[in-house]
């Protein structure tokens, strides 16, 4: 006697937001160590936890309001207004990297994307990803040179998510540290190529690489608008006003000195222990 065959159901559900997150100086995802919580608009006391796939994305589901998308019963809206508002935070439990917030709308089809200005844009020009930016207590990556410096604002106070601006070599693209809620500041360079050097593995013809030194430009620029101390909007990194550096009321020069292996903190001895920064056209005092 032939039996019926066993029919098997499945549940697929799909998860209205799944977000990759960058490491903008070593340029590739990460994987470990943030915690991503979803907060619906109006329910600030509602707390929901994104998890890590295997690919890579963190993901969230059982969200308020997305029960019938989840579950394949409503398919992505069509009007902007029939989204669900979001707040997700990310904080790095590792102290690489800064915290940061953004405003989600829900569900989104693919990789989430955070978009600032007019017109919109993503944060650091990546796509598919958001950008995560190194702390000042995050250990230098092989390969690359420190350029460390604490940062004020003309009263004083620490000038909070203001930017160190270096760009290494002529050509070469602009490498931004943002302060912490310090002033503390870090960017992370990448070694230009030593003077005279000529292929894969850098040589030094008649010198040694540890007695190299570069001349690099260095600036600054400031948040367009007063970031939130503890966790900023991730736009506050993308919107940008340029800005001028003191070494108490002496504008620090442009071109500074790299030495390989070494630190290069700003400004030198014997100045102030702190850079002045200042929108452009307003005096450091």
């Amino acid at each position: 006697m032939s039996s019926a065959p066993l029919v098997l159901e499945s549940l697929v559900r799909v998860a209205p937001f799944g977000v990759r997150f960058w490491d903008v100086v070593l340029g590739r995802h990460v994987r470990d160590g943030l915690a991503v919580t979803l907060i619906p608009d109006g329910r600030p006391f509602r707390r929901i936890p994104a998890f890590l796939n295997t690919s890579g994305v963190y993901v969230a589901q059982d969200l308020p309001g997305l029960r019938s998308f989840e579950f394949g019963d409503e398919a992505f809206p069509q009007s902007p207004g029939a989204v669900h508002g979001y707040r997700v935070e990310v904080v790095d439990l590792l102290g690489r990297f800064h915290d940061v917030s953004f405003e989600a709308g829900l569900p989104v089809a693919g990789l989430f994307e955070a978009t600032c200005g007019s017109p919109p844009s993503p944060p650091d020009g990546l796509y598919d990803v958001v950008p995560l930016f190194s702390l000042p207590s995050r250990p230098v990556p092989p390969g690359f040179a420190a350029v460390r410096s604490r940062l004020a604002a003309a009263d004083g106070s620490p000038a909070h998510l203001a930017a160190l601006e270096v760009v290494p070599s002529p050509g070469a693209p602009l490498v931004r540290g943002y302060a912490d809620a310090r002033g503390e500041v870090l960017a992370l360079v990448p070694y230009p190529e030593p003077s005279g050097s000529t292929g894969s593995p850098p040589f030094e013809p008649g010198g040694k690489l540890a007695d190299q030194q570069w001349q690099i430009e260095v600036g600054a620029s400031l948040a367009e608008e007063e970031p939130d101390e503890t966790l900023p909007d991730i736009c506050a990194f993308a919107l940008r006003q340029p800005a001028t550096l003191s070494a108490g009321a002496v504008p620090l020069p442009a071109f500074q000195t790299l030495d390989y292996g070494r630190d290069l903190v700003l400004p030198p001895p014997p100045a102030t222990p702190e850079l002045v920064v200042a929108p452009n056209g307003s005096p450091p005092f």
